[in-house]
């Protein structure tokens, strides 16, 4: 016998068809004629590369089902005399890579829902937006009740199935510990808060998804400036608040004693009622025009937000 054959394409050919009427799966029969017939032995069990005429693997069934790819071959022998006839049947299925990105999602997750949505916040207005001062009263003294206003605070959101449970939880209500881009948006440290992290339990997901979790990150940008500063610094979810208070320190490690100021009824030395400015060592500033000096305070834990909070779906 040679040793190469010919492979023929003859009928039987077998389909399957999934619920929205498209072929999922194809086999077409070949048959190859040997040149003699066979003694049985291991070597006569032949494999494609001996074979003319059979598709490639991994070849297109044809224009009309181009998703289908050739995956593998069955072999069959006759039986007494009719041993010196092969059929092949060649088995067509849709491609592994279209079967992940077209027709199920990710074995480990899947995403459905991936973006931004607007919103805002109430902040203490401790900066004026135009000319970056500090925000006191005509006096050059802190307000009794500091102005409110609503800025800017989008949330970012992502709903996503997993295949097993995410120890997630401990993020709820922290921010972000380094800067980070989510959405396309470059967020700086502390700028982003962990406002919301769902979880589901599923049952009976069409593709064995166990969990749905969706997670909430919140961003905040405010700009104000920092202590004895000229520009303006981004703490994000940080607070800032300008240092008043009706008692000072004499010196940096002194005891607070309350502040005391000349009378200009009387002329003499009374205790202040309401805060006046401090500087960074906690002493009155009684000068008139004195500078505010702001603090900013940490309000939120810090975190490292896993990856899946926020990376783009595949």
């Amino acid at each position: 016998m040679s040793a190469t054959l010919t492979a023929k394409l003859i009928g039987n050919r077998k389909w399957t068809e999934d619920a929205n009427g498209s072929i999922t799966s194809l086999t077409r029969r070949y048959q190859i004629v040997r040149e003699g017939i066979p003694q049985g032995t291991a070597a006569e069990e032949i494999v494609s590369s001996n074979v003319t005429g059979l598709p490639q693997k991994q070849s297109s069934h044809s224009l009309t089902h181009p998703n289908l790819k050739c995956d593998g071959y069955s072999w069959e022998e006759g039986q007494e005399n009719k041993k010196q006839i092969l059929y092949c049947d060649v088995h067509y299925s849709i491609s592994s890579t279209e079967a992940t990105e077209a027709n199920r999602p990710p074995r480990g997750q899947a995403v459905e829902a991936y973006g931004w949505r607007s919103g805002t916040v109430s902040r203490d207005l401790v900066r004026d937006a135009g000319t970056g001062a500090p925000v006191v009263n005509t006096a050059g003294q802190p307000f009794d009740s500091v102005p409110q206003i609503d800025i800017p605070s989008p949330t970012f959101t992502k709903v996503v199935k997993t295949t097993t449970r995410q120890s997630w939880a401990s993020h709820e209500g922290k921010i972000n510990a380094s800067a980070i881009t989510v959405g396309g948006v470059e967020c700086g440290a502390h700028c982003l808060r962990c406002v919301q992290c769902d979880e589901e339990r599923l049952w009976n997901d069409d593709f064995g998804f166990k969990y749905k979790y969706t997670i909430g990150l919140q961003r905040m940008s405010n700009k104000v400036v920092i202590g004895g500063g000229n520009s303006a610094t981004e703490i994000g979810w940080d607070i800032a608040v300008v240092s008043a208070g009706t008692m000072e320190k004499k010196t940096a490690n002194a005891e607070a004693t309350p502040i005391k100021v000349v009378s200009a009824e009387t002329g003499k030395e009374v205790f202040v009622s309401s805060p006046v400015l401090l500087d960074q060592n906690g002493k009155a500033m009684l000068e008139h025009g004195a500078k505010p000096y702001a603090i900013r305070v940490q309000a939120y834990e810090t975190t490292t937000f896993p990856n899946d909070f926020y990376s783009e779906p595949a």
